[in-house]
């Protein structure tokens, strides 16, 4: 990067602390522990179109390059594409930054970290280091406005990427631009410091203990670069820059590498949380990725962020197919019901599960989900789902059983909730497979507040306290109707609709309807 008079260049380093800590070996006022070195090129470094060989540059002993790929919201480096696939063709681990130009335009920050991210991508592959923010412009604004500036940006590029991006500052403009602030000590650190000595001054600005490239000098040389160059060195040893870089070049990442997974750990708690130690190095999964610890599993995608899921709900999760299931990613951690009984998940089609310690772990989603939470979700008549959601037998509908009732859909009748008396009678005429067919309502009180329903496809269910669960159904229905229901001089449905020699009957309260094919219905009271 081109900087301004006062020395330094580009990146500042705010790492997730636990990584870096142990990663660090250099004392504030110590030297890189081993001279791994490159530079950082733009436009400038291609005069009259010029090429870099990179091959060269490589074979110099050059491990790893940066390269510009943005500037404010439309600048574009005409050569990143090109050096950005030949620093990989070449061996070498590639960064890239983004020149910051800050200003008080509403939503500024993010839009230029989605444009950087439009051109250079997530860097999610091997051998890539996080998308660098290049801090030494201030654009006019206040040290408050600078700061709350970049953390936008950052912040943004995180949720984009997936990765803890990295800063590149000199000690002058962090001290004076950003009112030295200590804000960002999480992000690791590309200091420019041009001072001829073999480490940068300490005490570092922003309250940085260590850093992780030292841009010493803007005027080096380097085989297959024909003009003068930025070189840096790196902070560590080769297995800390592969840790970095996703595992290296054609590596995999390991465990450690600075993402918005682990900064989510680190936020929840570290080691300390429920989640504990790190298992396994960060991994692709459909539509994201994910990190395994000892209490659970982490997801990450640029749409639902950093996300915790573990126990019981991980193992449901699981078991239904994780991230390839019809569930997606999660979109919370797991939180606690508002009973304070159970446990859940919320993921990316709408679903969740939900535990508690007597119904286990369940899946709810899609219309069946949205009508359970319609009621009221656990806290309602219907309390905590006890299976997932299923297939009916006739292949045309879906439910989930609950403890105190059931909530069925079709692509006809939507999802409508069965209950109590009500639903024990419907499954004693075989569920939906039966005469009624599914349900066209919720349980809904009758008008006189004495009983309840439902309607069904093929007839009615009705209830009272005193006369029970019965069906109703066809043309003794529409009769029964005509005389105003429950509140006419029948009354409520004593029994179900039964064969009678020459017809069908029903028995009401205050009489029966009886129905033949040559007469239609008889009232009989």
């Amino acid at each position: 990067m081109q900087i301004s008079l006062r020395a330094a260049r580009r990146r500042p380093r705010a790492t997730v602390a636990t990584l870096l800590a142990g990663l660090m070996v250099l004392v504030a006022a110590g030297v890189a522990t081993a001279a791994i070195s490159g530079p950082d090129v733009s436009s400038h470094q291609h005069p009259n179109g010029a090429s870099v060989d990179w091959a060269k540059v490589k074979n110099n002993g050059r491990e790893f390059a940066f390269v510009k790929s943005t500037e404010g919201v439309g600048y574009t480096n005409p050569y990143f594409t090109k050096d950005w696939a030949a620093i990989k063709a070449n061996g070498m681990v590639r960064g890239t930054y983004h020149y910051a130009r800050p200003d008080r335009v509403p939503g500024s920050a993010a839009a230029q970290a989605r444009y950087m991210v439009s051109v250079a991508g997530t860097m999610q592959g091997a051998g890539e280091l996080a998308p660098v923010l290049d801090l030494e412009d201030s654009g006019g604004l206040t040290p408050p406005e600078l700061v709350a500036w970049a953390r936008t940006w950052l912040e943004t590029i995180t949720s984009l990427t997936g990765r803890t991006p990295i800063i590149y500052t000199y000690p002058y403009f962090w001290r004076s631009a950003m009112a030295n602030s200590t804000a960002f000590t999480k992000y690791p650190l590309w200091i420019a410091d041009y001072n001829g000595a073999s480490a940068p001054k300490t005490p570092l600005p922003g309250g940085w203990t260590s850093w992780t490239f030292w841009q010493y000098t803007d005027r080096g040389t380097i085989p297959g670069v024909s003009t003068g160059v930025d070189i840096s060195h790196f902070c560590c040893d080769s297995g800390t820059l592969a840790s970095l870089s996703n595992g290296g070049v054609g590596g995999k990442q390991s465990v450690g590498a600075p993402s918005a997974i682990l900064a989510h750990h680190q936020a929840l708690g570290g080691t300390r949380s429920y989640l504990g130690a790190t298992t396994s190095s960060e991994y692709a999964v459909p539509g994201g990725r994910a990190q395994n610890f000892a209490g659970g599993v982490v997801y990450w995608s640029a749409s639902t962020g950093a996300r915790a899921v573990r126990g019981a709900i991980l193992e449901q999760y699981l078991a239904l197919g994780g991230p390839s299931s019809p569930l997606g990613l999660p979109v919370t951690d797991e939180l606690s019901t508002a009973d304070g009984a159970g446990r859940y998940n919320n993921f990316a089609s709408g679903g969740a599960l939900y535990w508690s310690p007597k119904t286990g772990a369940r899946e709810v989603r899609g219309d069946i989900d949205k009508k359970w939470g319609a009621l009221t979700w656990e806290a309602g008549p219907h309390g905590y789902p006890v299976t997932n959601e299923l297939g009916t037998p006739d292949g045309k509908g879906r439910y989930n059983h609950f403890q105190q009732g059931s909530i069925y859909w079709t692509a006809t009748t939507g999802a409508q909730s069965i209950r109590g008396d009500i639903k024990q009678k419907w499954a004693a005429l075989s569920w939906e497979a039966g005469v009624l067919g599914y349900p066209t309502t919720d349980e809904l009180g009758t008008p006189d507040g004495r009983g309840r329903y439902n309607h069904l496809q093929g007839g009615s269910i009705y209830w009272t306290p005193t006369t029970g669960a019965h069906e109703v159904r066809g043309a003794i229905k529409q009769a029964w109707s005509a005389q105003g229901w429950e509140r006419g001089a029948l009354g409520y449905p004593t029994s179900g609709e039964r064969a009678v020699p020459g017809g069908r009957q029903s028995d009401f309260q205050g009489g029966s309807l009886f129905w033949d094919a040559a007469t239609g219905v008889v009232s009989t009271r």
